[in-house]
């Protein structure tokens, strides 16, 4: 009997781990910057201090989800899962845990049963989102809606169900029935933004051939050769601009122009969190708030500013406006040919 237990959790820890994959390896072809908003998976010492706060045995599928990756950041595309929802940190899944059982013993009753101790919350609307979400029934296995009231429906079948209908749209985007996947600034967006700035860049993601995998860069080589020789190099795909190296000198220049880009990467000014910070060969990769932007630095000072296709071309545009806005015709025709005459390696 308990090998008959031991093999079918084996098999749904499996399960979950290949669906994951699945999941990631897309959002690292085409959705770069949302991959960067999941956390490292957590270890079995984590897990098992999370299963002793909770007092409740966490299912093998479960934990082979946080052992990829326990959460995400705080950060703009954190909210990829199916439904637009967001894999909970593990203090998050504690807090709402401990609310809702407190909840059950203030106000449920019997007729109405607001929360079980087998129910465990691991996604929400948002990361930090209290209100409602998915959670996993440890007894059943089945993944329940919650919110602020009663009422707990069953949403999935399963984590291994969620994760690989997720995949399966993710990778034949036909089979999604209502809102399927799209791409904003490198994030997974499942539905058209509502605002109108947002609405313009969403993609819908259809897997064809015309829709190009984000591009895999060698950032070293490429900070490198900007340091040394002081030029920008553009990043290409499919022989389109995707995206522009800047030296640091060169883009102070720029913002100085165009009215400033904003500081560097490190918290918005609702708190959100940007992923740590990672190493690049002799450098160090920051990642910008919103978008695919990155800062790398050497040393502590900054070296190098990637910048998407559409931020360069809303950049330069505003620079050169402000500065043929005082010059003389005759000055503004001859930096308007400067501009064109500018050193671009197209090295990736």
């Amino acid at each position: 009997m308990k090998d008959d237990i031991q093999r079918v959790e084996a098999i749904e820890a499996r399960q979950v781990t290949d669906a994951w994959q699945r999941v990631e390896a897309w959002l690292r072809r085409y959705a770069p910057a949302t991959r960067e908003a999941l956390r490292p998976g957590a270890g079995e010492e984590e897990i098992a201090a999370l299963q002793q706060t909770l007092g409740v045995r966490v299912p093998a599928g479960l934990k082979a989800l946080w052992g990829r990756c326990a959460g995400v950041y705080r950060m703009p595309g954190a909210g990829f899962l199916l439904d637009q929802r967001a894999l909970m940190p593990l203090d998050a899944v504690v807090t709402v845990y401990r609310e809702k059982m407190a909840q059950e013993k203030e106000d449920g009753d019997g007729e109405f049963q607001f929360w079980r101790a087998a129910w465990i919350p691991f996604c929400s609307f948002g990361v930090d989102d209290l209100v409602y979400g998915l959670c996993l029934d440890a007894e059943t296995g089945r993944l329940l809606t919650w919110s602020r009231f009663y009422g707990h429906d069953v949403a999935y079948e399963s984590l291994t169900t969620y994760l690989e209908e997720m995949a399966d749209i993710l990778e034949a985007p036909t089979l999604a029935v209502g809102a399927g996947p799209g791409l904003l600034n490198g994030t997974l967006a499942w539905r058209r933004p509502t605002a109108p700035e947002e609405a313009a860049l969403w993609v819908p993601f259809t897997g064809g051939a015309e829709q190009p995998a984000a591009v895999d860069v060698d950032f070293e080589t490429l900070v490198r050769r900007v340091r040394d020789t002081g030029e920008r190099v553009r990043v290409e795909a499919d022989g389109r601009p995707a995206a522009t190296l800047y030296p640091v000198a060169e883009l102070a220049e720029l913002d100085e122009s165009a009215g400033g880009l904003g500081r560097l990467p490190s918290a918005d000014d609702d708190g959100t969190l940007v992923p740590a910070p990672v190493r690049v060969g002799d450098f160090i990769q920051h990642t910008h708030l919103g978008g695919e932007g990155k800062t790398f630095t050497e040393g502590g000072a900054a070296v190098a500013v990637l910048l998407t296709a559409v931020e360069v071309e809303r950049l330069e545009e505003r620079a050169a406006i402000a500065r043929q806005g005082r010059m003389s015709p005759e000055q503004a025709a001859a930096f308007a040919e400067f501009l064109a005459r500018q050193p671009t390696r197209p090295d990736a």
